[in-house]
C-alpha cells in the first residue's frame, strides 16, 4: 500500500468515525431531553395528586352545605392559596355549581395543560343529606 492509498483510507476512517459520534451525540442529547421531559411530566401530575390531597384535606374540615356553588368556592380559594412548586404553573376555577377545574402545567413544557375537574359532592360537602326512606305501603291483606 503506498502513502497515498493510506492517507485516503486514514480519512475515510476518521471521517465515518466523525459522523458516527455525531449521530451518537444527537440521539443521546435526545435521550436526555425526554427524559427531562418526562420528569417534568410526572411534576405536573405529583402536583395534581397533590391538589387532590389537599382538596380532601380542607374538606374534611368544612361542613357540609346543600349548596354546592359556596363549597366549591371554598375548596378554589383554598387550593390557588397553596405555593406552588417552581417551574410549574397552575390555574384554579370553579364554576357556579361548584366545580372545581384544576389546571396545572410545566413552564418549559410544551404540551397543553393537565386538567382535573372535583366535585364538592364528591368530598361529601354538598348535594343535602341522604333523603329519607320511603314509607312502607300497606301490603295487600291476603284473603
Amino acid at each position: 500500500m503506498t502513502i497515498g492509498e493510506t492517507m485516503v483510507a486514514a480519512s475515510l476512517f476518521l471521517a465515518s468515525m466523525a459522523g458516527s459520534l455525531q449521530v451518537w451525540g444527537v440521539s443521546a442529547s435526545v435521550a436526555v431531553a425526554e427524559e427531562q421531559r418526562q420528569e417534568l411530566r410526572e411534576r405536573v401530575e405529583a402536583e395534581l395528586m397533590a391538589s387532590e390531597a389537599r382538596l380532601r384535606r380542607h374538606g374534611g374540615e368544612m361542613a357540609p352545605s346543600p349548596d354546592c356553588g359556596d363549597q366549591g368556592q371554598a375548596l378554589g380559594t383554598a387550593l390557588a392559596a397553596h405555593p406552588l412548586p417552581a417551574g410549574l404553573r397552575r390555574q384554579v376555577s370553579t364554576s357556579e355549581d361548584g366545580l372545581v377545574q384544576v389546571e396545572v402545567a410545566a413552564n418549559d413544557l410544551a404540551e397543553p395543560a393537565r386538567v382535573r375537574l372535583w366535585s364538592p359532592a364528591a368530598f361529601g360537602l354538598c348535594g343535602g343529606g341522604a333523603s329519607p326512606p320511603p314509607e312502607a305501603s300497606p301490603s295487600p291483606e291476603a284473603p
